[in-house]
């Protein structure tokens, strides 16, 4: 029988169950219970050393989410931007001055060149003006347009229509809102509204977006607002100068590229159409795709340089604190390893239990940095305009490195105690 005890494992020498020497193999429940015990055991033997552990990576957890969800955020955005400029989408501005030092306007007749030079493209333009609506009883947008504005942005309709080539050809006095102005004040298709003392039927409400395209381009012309009314370009407006400027000029052109044209090539068209030394447009400027993302980029490469290394030097700090207390530990418990190999356990096992140890600790760490890390991202949401998002590879990649830190960092501890003889452990005794 001492044989029998001498050769058992470590996980059966901690089981309260008989042995039965028939069974052909002990159940994962009666390994399992062991090593679990074995881990609890050597846990709460060191709890101040543990917890240090613990917080060191937690931080490192807490911060990786957050540069994961900030940088997912950035994505987001982007793609937002991209989608409020419109599909294969490229706008002409009027800049602030051009070579000669003065302001030059874009209008409608330049509208007209792209659209007789660039067959089978849309091209769109508006006029923005900020009128007091008497029925509104605020400042809001009036955008004067055509009938392509919504289909070339891609904006959905959502009761109604919006205006459309009879409207601009009719000067007919009638009106398409946005969802954010008709939840305001409750108006419906049908419902008539004055604007300088003129009277416009709402024939539609359409949905324009979230606004992102104002708010994240350096150029926040192109965007409409959220409370706003459009009316046909035609439509007769009082001529009050001081309040609207009677003018052809337009604030923006847009142009949309069907899917079969190549993008560049449209884009290139129109630059030469515009550039023309006859038009003499020296101060325009072009936004596409590719504009807009310039700045995110230029932002998420920041945030990778400084978050990535802030990250990277906590779960460093983390993981170096780990295996430093795990060295002590190993230190300190040179006894036990030493009666557990000559009890009959095999430098293996003692190494799989430092490192079972090491994960055990970081993966609660990773558990408790997703926790901290979501009441952080809850905090920013309620508090803050800042987009954070993080998706289901975001939330796995934490646990998955915890894991990962605890193999790594435990690697030469676990080493280290493997290598204990019985003979050291009674020369440490």
């Amino acid at each position: 029988m001492k044989d029998e005890a001498k050769n058992m494992s470590p996980s059966l020498q901690h089981s309260n169950t008989p042995i039965l020497h028939h069974a052909t193999a002990p159940s994962p429940r009666l390994l399992l219970s062991p090593l679990l015990r074995d881990l609890l055991d050597g846990i709460r033997a060191e709890p101040a050393r543990v917890a240090l552990s613990f917080m060191a990576v937690t931080i490192g957890m807490v911060a990786l989410v957050l540069l994961l969800a900030v940088l997912g955020g950035l994505r987001e955005r982007a793609r937002v931007l991209v989608r409020e400029l419109g599909a294969n989408v490229f706008a002409v501005r009027t800049a602030a001055t051009g070579e000669s030092g003065r302001k030059q306007d874009l209008e409608e007749k330049h509208a007209v060149i792209l659209r007789e030079n660039l067959p089978g493209c849309s091209v769109s333009a508006f006029q923005r003006y900020e009128l007091n609506a008497r029925d509104v009883g605020q400042a809001i947008s009036i955008i004067a347009t055509d009938e392509s504005l919504s289909g070339v942005r891609g904006w959905t309709v959502r009761q109604g229509r919006f205006i459309d080539r009879s409207d601009v050809r009719n000067a007919e006095r009638h009106a398409a809102i946005s969802v954010g102005l008709a939840g305001l004040k409750k108006w419906k298709p049908g419902d008539m509204v004055s604007l300088e003392n003129t009277a416009f039927k709402i024939v539609g409400i359409v949905d324009p977006g979230t606004a992102a395209l104002e708010s994240g381009s350096s150029d926040a012309g192109l965007g409409v607002g959220e409370n706003v009314i459009f009316v046909p370009r035609t439509a007769p407006f009082p001529r009050q100068r001081d309040s609207r400027e009677m003018s052809h000029r337009v604030d923006a052109i847009f142009v949309q590229a069907t899917a079969d044209e190549d993008f560049h090539r449209v884009l290139v068209v129109a630059q030469k159409l515009l550039q023309a030394p006859a038009l003499g447009l020296d101060g325009i400027s072009w936004v596409t795709p590719e504009s807009l993302l310039q700045g995110i980029r230029r932002l998420q490469g920041s945030v990778r340089v400084a978050g990535g290394s802030i990250t990277f030097l906590c779960l460093v700090l983390g993981g170096t604190t780990l295996m430093s207390l795990m060295v002590a530990n190993v230190r300190d418990r040179v006894v036990e390893i030493g009666l557990r190999r000559s009890l009959g356990a095999t430098a293996t096992d003692v190494a799989k239990l430092f490192v079972f140890e090491a994960c055990a600790v970081t993966f609660s760490a990773g558990v408790v940095g997703l926790v901290v890390a979501g009441l952080i991202l809850l905090l920013i949401r309620e508090k803050s305009s800042l987009l954070v998002s993080i998706g289901a590879s975001g939330l796995a990649l934490p646990l998955v490195l915890s894991i990962a830190m605890g193999v790594i960092f435990s690697y030469w501890p676990a080493r280290m105690a493997s290598r204990i003889s019985p003979s050291e452990a009674l020369r440490n005794e």
